[in-house]
C-alpha cells in the first residue's frame, strides 16, 4: 500500500472474484466532493448520479450536482483503486481519510452499505429532524427579497436551458393514487391559486 496526500492508496492488478472500482466525483475545481465504489465502468455510473439528480432527489450530492449541471457543468469521476469483493472497507478508509484531510464530501454516510435499511427507530429520529426544518414567513420574505433583481446573462440561462432539454421531470407520466389525490385535494383546501 502507498500513501498520496496523506490518503492510502492500495494498486492491484489481481483479477480473482469480483472487482469493484472506488472512485471519486470531482467538481468544476477538481476538488473531491464524493467517493463512491461501483462494479458497473464509470461512464455509466457517473450518468446514473446525473440522472439521479436530475429526478430531484434530495441528497446533498444530488443537490450539488444539480447546482452544476445548472451552470452548464458536470462533475467529472476517477477511478482511485479497483478491489477484490464488494469495496466496502476501502470505500469507507478513503471517506474517512479526505474527511480528515478537511475536505468537504458530499457523502451522506461514512461509506460501506451506508444507511440503506435504516430501523424503525431511525426513520423515526430521521423524520422529526425533518419535521423541525421548517422556515418562518418572516426568513421567506427575506430569502425571496434577497433574490429579487437577480439576473443571470443570456449565456447562464442558455447554459441552463439546454442542460435540461430532452430530460423529462422526474414525474413526467406518473399517477398519483386515489389516497394521494385526497390528500392533495385537503391540503389545497382554502388556499388561494
Amino acid at each position: 500500500m502507498k500513501r498520496e496526500n496523506g490518503v492510502p492508496h492500495i494498486i492491484t492488478n489481481e483479477n480473482v472474484g469480483m472487482r469493484t472500482k472506488i472512485y471519486v466525483l470531482r467538481d468544476e475545481f477538481q476538488n473531491v466532493r464524493y467517493v463512491g465504489r461501483a462494479k458497473r465502468p464509470l461512464d455509466v455510473r457517473l450518468k446514473t448520479h446525473i440522472a439521479e439528480s436530475r429526478k430531484g432527489v434530495l441528497t446533498h450530492k444530488c443537490c450539488w450536482i444539480r447546482s452544476m449541471l445548472r451552470l452548464g457543468l458536470c462533475p467529472t469521476i476517477d477511478l482511485i483503486q479497483e478491489v477484490s469483493g464488494d469495496g466496502g472497507k476501502e470505500e469507507i478508509s478513503y471517506i474517512s481519510a479526505f474527511r480528515r484531510q478537511g475536505i468537504d464530501l458530499t457523502n451522506g454516510t461514512d461509506g460501506g452499505d451506508g444507511n440503506i435499511n435504516p430501523t424503525a427507530e431511525t426513520r423515526k429520529k430521521m423524520s422529526e429532524r425533518r419535521l423541525g426544518i421548517r422556515l418562518s414567513e418572516e426568513t421567506k420574505r427575506r430569502i425571496g427579497e434577497s433574490r429579487l433583481g437577480i439576473r443571470r446573462s443570456v449565456e447562464t440561462r442558455k447554459r441552463m436551458s439546454d442542460s435540461t432539454k430532452g430530460h423529462p421531470g422526474y414525474f413526467k407520466g406518473g399517477h398519483h393514487s386515489e389516497e394521494a389525490k385526497k390528500k392533495i385535494s385537503v391540503s389545497l383546501k382554502g388556499k388561494p391559486r
